[in-house]
């Protein structure tokens, strides 16, 4: 999921268990993913989540601002720094 994400493709999502099922309904929030939840499955839900996916360009542009938003975060080189500093004590993460 977070791969696709990073490369800003929208994705069908068929949760199963545990987070799965949290982060296909954030991602179908975000506008970014369609949801088939597992005891609703059929080949006439994907394929009609496939073809949506694939055709929907309201998907595709925002599953590019989430690209984007992902891009933008620091690199773990930047947070650690700052992670270690406030672990040490100090009041402000700069």
């Amino acid at each position: 999921m977070l791969a696709a994400l990073r490369h800003g493709l929208p994705q069908v999502i068929i949760p199963y268990d545990g987070d799965n099922v949290r982060n296909a309904r954030l991602c179908e929030a975000a506008g970014v993913a369609i949801q088939i939840p597992l005891k609703e499955i059929s080949t006439e839900l994907v394929r009609a989540g496939a073809d949506r996916m694939l055709h929907d360009p309201a998907l595709t542009a925002s599953a590019r601002v989430l690209r984007d938003q992902i891009r933008d975060m620091p690199s773990p080189a930047a947070v650690v720094p700052i992670l270690e500093r406030l672990a040490a004590g100090a009041r402000s993460p700069r």
